[in-house]
């Protein structure tokens, strides 16, 4: 029997039809097959609830179709071939990888027959590469590291030195009072001003970091020097890219950069290693996960902070990673957030500190934060503060409009809902009050896939994370109050640059679509 006539006289028997209306055009010897190959998904769920066996023929041609509905409906029959078959293994299209990660099937797991990995044994070149840097992710090879020597640094001289000084032995020079930038002169060498010298300074002297908004270094210095011409204090110098950073106390001990980064460096769970404005940061892979119901499994990490010149203490932050499109939040508040205190020179103290922090009861906070923010929906003020942290971090006006259409669109076009042409039209007391058609969740995904895959045009990612942490930290605006049951997209910004001919104008950083 056909299968449409076979699937329509189960299901929709009718006493009137004639012997012509139920003849079948052809014989179909395995109906779930046929309903496979014809994208019939209703059939198909039909037929898998009824006890229609399932064996790795129907698998397969679930994978060449392609159709994601089809895929959904087998992904208890896919990890029921584990560890045996991998389904990745034979996977043809990058959607359907997406959609198989999501269902929980591991990219690191080997063939115990072959002992080869998903991206080993797959014969699609592309999906191999794919699956390949989805493998690395999970198992980096070496460690990314930004700190390496510039060009112009040739390395005869400690990448940081930290020296004690006195106030009069730093000099003012190159003031610019359009900017009120300037340089500081000391040893025969000169080093810009960095924003960490210039507030650490004005602590030490006991003074707001406005004053060199308006008093020129030089007058600061100078009168500083003659009111109080004993002080004295450490300070920390950028051979490499020419810059003092921090002042701190004459007498505070500071674990030299060179042997913080080591620690960093050797410990396994390092997956990303750098440097940006007198911070060092090392991305720690856990190896606990948790899931959020629909929306991915996460895994756990750790964002350490590493103040180079002293300044800070060093800082653990919560961080994880969304598995089904790679993105990694860091909850970059105090609520996530761990001081620790290094008290001695040799680095054994940072190393043991590392090697054993564990925050169980901070990752259940996280967890179950991350499991509400799903089940909550967003309101339109938690909406406009995404905006308006786009419209003041992207730094191409083009790119800015695109990235909040296509909130917008995540959203469900809020405006024509509310007929308003603008949110901003929204009282603020309202604001708070009106739900938007995604949840929280929806919106920090959105977020951490931006920094991940995109961070390239934003002037600086880890507001993204304060953000981010600063809504898991608080109670949501609707918690309680509008649920949230729709399943989460794995990815907002695909496509996010191709034009209305459907070709693309430029390519993600890391390769990786949306």
């Amino acid at each position: 029997m056909a299968l449409y006539n076979w699937y329509d006289v189960h299901t929709n028997p009718n006493p009137e039809r004639t012997q012509e209306t139920m003849m079948p055009t052809r014989t179909a010897a395995n109906p779930l097959l046929e309903a496979i190959k014809q994208d019939r998904p209703e059939i198909v769920n039909f037929l898998i609830t009824t006890g229609f066996a399932v064996t790795r023929v129907e698998l397969l041609a679930a994978l060449d179709g392609g159709d994601t509905a089809i895929l959904d409906l087998f992904a208890d029959a896919f990890k029921a071939e584990l560890p045996e078959w991998n389904a990745l293994s034979r996977v043809s299209t990058v959607v359907a990888a997406r959609q198989l990660l999501n269902m929980g099937l591991p990219v690191d797991l080997a063939d115990p027959a072959t002992g080869k990995f998903p991206h080993e044994a797959n014969p699609n070149e592309e999906m191999a590469d794919y699956l390949k840097d989805r493998y690395l992710e999970l198992h980096p090879p070496a460690i990314r590291q930004a700190l390496q020597p510039a060009a112009a640094w040739d390395g005869s001289t400690p990448e940081f030195s930290n020296v004690q000084l006195s106030i009069q032995e730093l000099h003012a020079v190159n003031y610019e009072p359009h900017t009120g930038n300037f340089e500081i002169e000391y040893d025969g060498k000169t080093f810009l001003s960095s924003r960490r010298f210039l507030s650490s300074l004005a602590r030490k002297l006991k003074v707001s970091s406005n004053i060199f908004r308006y008093f020129s270094g030089e007058e600061v210095l100078t009168r500083a020097a003659e009111r109080n011409p004993d002080m004295d204090f450490r300070v920390t110098f950028d051979n490499r890219r020419n810059q003092i950073l921090g002042v701190v106390d004459a007498n505070k001990k500071i674990l030299p950069p060179e042997i913080a980064q080591r620690i960093f460096a050797d410990d396994p769970r390092t997956r990303s290693l750098e440097y940006k404005d007198g911070i060092i940061s090392a991305e720690m892979i856990l190896d606990e996960s948790f899931s959020i119901a629909g929306d991915s499994d996460y895994r756990r990490k750790l964002t350490l902070h590493y103040p180079v010149d002293g300044v800070n203490m060093p800082s653990i932050f919560l961080a994880v990673e969304r598995q089904v499109c790679a993105n990694g939040a860091t909850a970059l508040v105090n609520a996530f957030r761990t001081e620790i205190e290094v008290n001695d020179h040799s680095g054994t103290h940072l190393s043991r500190l590392i090697s054993s922090f564990s925050n169980e009861s901070g990752f259940q906070v996280l967890e179950n934060r991350l499991l509400k923010a799903q089940q909550t929906r967003a309101s339109i003020r938690e909406l406009m503060n995404i905006q308006s942290l786009i419209s003041g971090q992207v730094k191409n006006r083009e790119d800015c409009s695109r990235l909040n259409e296509r909130l917008e669109l995540v959203a469900g076009d809020p405006c024509s809902v509310y007929e308003v042409t603008s949110l901003n039209n929204i009282s603020a007391k309202r604001r708070g009050l009106l739900p938007v058609q995604c949840s929280v969740n929806d919106l920090i995904n959105f977020c951490s896939e931006l920094t991940s895959h995109h961070g390239e045009l934003l002037n600086s990612p880890e507001q993204f994370d304060a953000a981010i942490g600063r809504c898991l930290s608080q109670e949501f605006d609707l918690e309680e109050m509008y649920a949230y049951h729709d399943r989460s997209r794995p990815f907002y910004l695909e496509d996010l640059w191709e034009d209305e001919n459907g070709s693309s104008r430029r390519v993600a950083r890391h390769g990786i679509a949306g």
